[in-house]
């Protein structure tokens, strides 16, 4: 687990102080130059840890440029003022995001479902009642043109 910190793992990693102090609520995963991956993660008592697959050590952040694990001070040099995460990454880690998302999803579903059957009995009514007006319009249209034309014979014989 010395290794760790030895910069086998945390080395050239994209770590931010200010996202472990404040917004770290379980764990998070992230990978380094190497393609190695180690978890850090806050458990109940407050502490941050870190594992990278042996065990798990305690990471003491006293200030963003010194972190104390297991009695030894190291000086950190790598931690960025920016998220581990891209945006996407840090809108699906959002607690409250991700259920706004799922919500948008599912009402979109619905919505769209809704719509759907509602066009479709509203277009079918809509058709229906004008193919009645239509047929009603063509009967009263052909019985006048008709009594016009028979009344046109009639006058003619």
């Amino acid at each position: 687990m010395f290794q760790i910190f030895a910069g086998h793992v945390v080395q050239n990693s994209r770590l931010d102080w200010k996202y472990l102090r404040s917004r770290l609520r379980k764990k998070c995963i992230i990978k380094n130059q190497f393609n190695v991956s180690f978890k850090i993660f806050r458990n109940n008592a407050g502490g941050i840890y870190v594992d990278a697959g042996s065990g798990m050590q305690r990471l003491y952040l006293i200030n963003p440029a010194i972190g104390c694990s297991n009695g030894i001070i190291y000086v950190i040099d790598g931690f960025l003022n920016y998220s581990p995460f891209n945006l996407i990454e840090m809108i699906y880690r959002e607690t409250a995001v991700s259920i706004i998302i799922y919500l948008f999803i599912y009402l979109s579903l619905f919505l769209s479902i809704y719509l759907s059957i509602y066009l479709s009995i509203y277009l079918s009514i809509y058709f229906a009642l004008f193919s009645i007006y239509l047929s009603i319009y063509l009967s009263i249209y052909l019985s006048i043109y008709l009594s016009i034309y028979l009344s046109i014979l009639n006058f003619f014989q």
